[in-house]
């Protein structure tokens, strides 16, 4: 909706207005979509907390004023207008429209030629163009609708107030383009300025009995019962049948009244209602007031006559030049048209009388007096001053129109939020269903990972078997042998006793050595070597290993060590170890030269001696030390005595062993 901006000091009206701009951006798709399910989870509470606090929109049954209704045209672009002339400029700041109702057999109640696009505007006496307060065009939200729609304005001076259709809609009778409005309230505060003011209107149709024509859109009658669903209800009062005595209200105090408001007991909870519209109202009425109760000073406030039944609704207004008075009177006239005396209508009777004293109900609470026959089933004379109806208490007009405009509005926005909401859980549902389905998942990698790595830890605790299975067979079958000999030995009685005991030493010293092997073995499996010590392990093994014959160890590119793994460092200190016991036992050397190498690539160990070099190729334990840590041994003859053994361990590209 285009309007111009609002300052109103009136904060529900502000209220109308941010709900009717919040629907507006919410049926467009474009604002809900943004929010948060915890804030569409509020705006839902929020609503549904604030609308069993709203009027109810009853619709009024039986018969009475329908409103205004223009003549129909061809081209739905018509230019078709309305316009409320004022009795004398004053400022206002609100407008209302009441749309006719229809009831259709697809959609239920629904505005009936509602326009879709119009605009409001309001001038003086010395501005016959007026200025435009109001716009609306057929992308706004204020259709579908059968509440009340509440334009709040900039308050300004008007004498006039128009309004201009620039797109009509079709009426349900029929399908014809026209305009029809139900009532035009013009508010100056709490007053409704347009009650009973001149209507203009680019055409008119008049109906069967007077129906339909403009000046009922003024008559200050809409489609609604005021039912504000709150505070107690209240029964109303009526006089037995034929009897209409004066009925006084006591005010307790002198007040300047220039409008009263009377409340029809026609208001049943039946649809259709029991009684004929305007019961209990006579067709003339005179309303006096005066400052004393005698009524030595009567003034007399208005002279009602009804003309038909279009001159009676769910509670009839009639406005005045303000009165100072403290008593006023209903008394009811005898005219020679009026009903018989004992006519069942020929009664009087309200649900509320209202003496409004600048938009306020001075007579709320007030006593209130008339000589009638009191009868059993008649309900108490304070009913008719107790502020409330049949369906609870009363509102102001301006109010009680702007909570059905707001009740509206949530109404709207209600299934929109429901909508969004459903959407948001079934997304939340599926992310839940498929987070659930990953979550199985990752379990089931996670189960198959372990699996996967117990099955590696097996493996490596079968490869550390072989090591350690291939260590000791080749480092205590060696000694094992040779312990076996020299026990042989010492079974011979040809040796002397000198020679026993250096068997037997060379039996202890073999033994001793075979233990300190075994545990060596084990250490080396159990330990963490860093890079530095693998250089000082493989020292420390040859001069063990070597003592009495002349070896020479040379490292080249240490660094590199740091990349090997531990197991590895292991394989190669085992394989350089069993590559110099094959040469103690073997070759009959004096001279052995090792030489280890690092680069990025390959980790390369050479092994030479100037022994006998019978060995045509690698030996079973060595190729088989080979194999366990994935690396290439091979084996050769020097142009002299001697042999060399190589080993050529490959490193991956980021420095882990294949």
């Amino acid at each position: 909706m285009k309007k111009i901006p609002s300052t109103l000091a009136y904060a529900f009206v502000l209220l109308c207005a941010l709900s009717t701009q919040l629907t507006a951006t919410t049926q467009s798709g474009k604002s809900i979509k943004h929010w948060t399910v915890s804030h569409l989870e509020e705006r839902l509470a929020e609503i549904d907390n604030e609308l069993p606090q709203l009027s109810q929109l009853s619709l009024r049954g039986g018969v009475g004023a329908i409103g205004y209704r223009s003549t129909w045209w061809q081209d739905s672009e018509d230019n078709t207008w309305i316009e409320v002339q004022l009795d004398h400029t004053v400022s206002i700041d609100c407008v209302v429209l009441a749309p006719t109702i229809w009831r259709t057999s697809k959609d239920g109640f629904q505005a009936d030629a509602f326009p879709p696009a119009f605009r409001i505007l309001a001038g003086t006496e010395n501005d016959p163009k007026g200025q435009v307060v109001a716009e609306f065009d057929e992308h706004d939200t204020h259709l579908p609708r059968i509440a009340p729609l509440v334009i709040p304005i900039e308050p300004m001076r008007a004498a006039w107030v128009r309004l201009e259709a620039t797109q009509l809609s079709t009426r349900y009778y029929d399908n014809y383009p026209c305009l029809q409005l139900a009532e035009f309230f013009i508010f100056s505060g709490t007053e409704n300025v347009a009650l009973h003011q001149t209507v203009r209107a680019s055409s008119n149709v008049t109906g069967v009995g007077g129906a339909w024509d403009q000046r009922y859109l003024v008559d200050g009658h809409s489609p609604y019962l005021m039912h504000s669903g709150r505070g107690m209800h209240s029964q109303p009062f009526k006089t037995e049948t034929g009897e209409r005595p004066p009925l006084t209200i006591d005010l307790e105090d002198n007040y300047p009244i220039s409008r009263i408001r009377l409340h029809a007991l026609e208001q049943d909870d039946t649809v259709p209602q029991v009684s004929a519209g305007g019961l209990g109202i006579p067709e003339h009425l005179k309303i006096w007031g005066a400052t004393d109760a005698p009524f030595t000073d009567p003034i007399l406030l208005f002279n009602y006559r009804k003309n038909s039944i279009y001159d009676s609704g769910p509670f009839i207004e009639f406005t005045f030049p303000e009165q100072h008075v403290r008593f006023v009177q209903l008394l009811a006239q005898e005219d020679n048209n009026s009903m018989p005396l004992k006519s069942i209508a020929n009664r009087i009777g309200f649900a509320e009388v209202e003496l409004l004293s600048r938009g306020k109900n001075v007579a709320e609470g007030k006593p209130a007096q008339m000589e009638y026959t009191q009868l059993e089933w008649m309900r108490p004379l304070s009913a008719l001053t107790d502020g409330s109806n049949l369906y609870g208490k009363l509102l102001p007009i301006r109010k009680w129109l702007e909570e059905l405009a707001l009740r509206h509005e949530l109404q709207t926005e209600r299934p929109l939020i429901v909508a969004e909401l459903s959407q948001r859980y079934a997304q939340q549902k599926q992310r839940l269903r498929l987070m659930t389905s990953l979550a199985v998942a990752a379990v089931l990698i996670v189960v198959f990972l372990i699996l996967i790595e117990r099955n590696l830890r097996l493996k490596l605790v079968v490869r550390t078997r072989k090591r350690i299975a291939a260590n000791l067979h080749d480092e205590l079958g060696a000694n094992l042998h040779a312990i076996g000999m020299l026990c042989r030995q010492a079974d011979q009685a040809k040796q002397p006793p000198e020679m026993q005991s250096t068997i037997l030493t060379r039996v202890r010293d073999i033994a001793e050595r075979t233990s300190e092997s075994t545990r060596h073995c084990t250490n080396l499996l159990e330990s963490n070597i860093i890079g530095e010590n693998l250089a000082e392990e493989l020292k420390r093994d040859a001069s063990r290993l070597l003592d009495g014959l002349e070896h020479h160890i040379e490292f080249q590119g240490e660094a590199h060590f740091q990349r090997l793994k531990n197991r590895r460092r292991i394989d190669l200190i085992l394989f350089h170890k069993e590559c110099l016991a094959n040469i103690v036992r073997h070759s009959q050397a004096t001279r052995v030269d090792t030489l280890v190498c690092a680069t990025k690539k390959a980790i390369t160990v050479s092994i030479t001696d100037n022994g006998q070099g019978s060995l045509t190729e690698v030996p079973a334990s060595l190729a088989r030390r080979a194999k366990l840590m994935r690396a290439q041994a091979s084996i050769d003859h020097l142009s002299k005595d001697g042999t060399a053994i190589t080993l050529t361990l490959k490193l991956r590209r980021l420095g882990t062993l294949r």
